[in-house]
């Protein structure tokens, strides 16, 4: 009785011990660099283009959706390339405030609208 006993709290402590260390690994590990990036999912409903820094701000409707800048030559685009309303789309994003620059103020670039996330990959539908 006592052997079954001392082998039943021999096994719990040692199930403490490891959730024990388990949390204390995940509570002193590093930050990982991707938790600032977000996923954003919907139908691009309109584009605007920024004519000074040649990328856009494109709208993208629900599920998650929202306005985020794309930049064609550093935002990496999967599936069938289609970055146009009307389609679907989803991908990654970096959040933060992008501005557009367009030459409306006298002939100088300068932001008239914002951006709320960075497209880093988008991939979309055909149709």
């Amino acid at each position: 009785m006592k052997e079954v006993l001392i082998k039943a709290l021999s096994i719990l402590l040692l199930i403490g011990l490891f959730l024990a260390l388990d949390g204390l690994v995940k509570e002193s590990g590093p930050v990982s660099a991707a938790s600032n990036i977000f996923n954003f999912g919907g139908r691009i409903y309109s584009i605007f283009p920024c004519t000074c820094d040649e990328s856009y701000i494109v709208y993208i409707g629900n599920p998650k959706g929202g306005a985020f800048m794309y930049q064609p030559y550093s935002s990496r685009t999967y599936s069938w390339y289609n970055v146009r309303p009307g389609v679907w789309a989803k991908g990654l994003y970096l959040p933060g405030e992008y501005p557009c620059l367009n030459p409306v103020c006298k002939g100088a670039c300068c932001p008239n609208n914002y951006a709320y996330g960075l497209i880093l990959t988008i991939g979309t539908s055909f149709r």
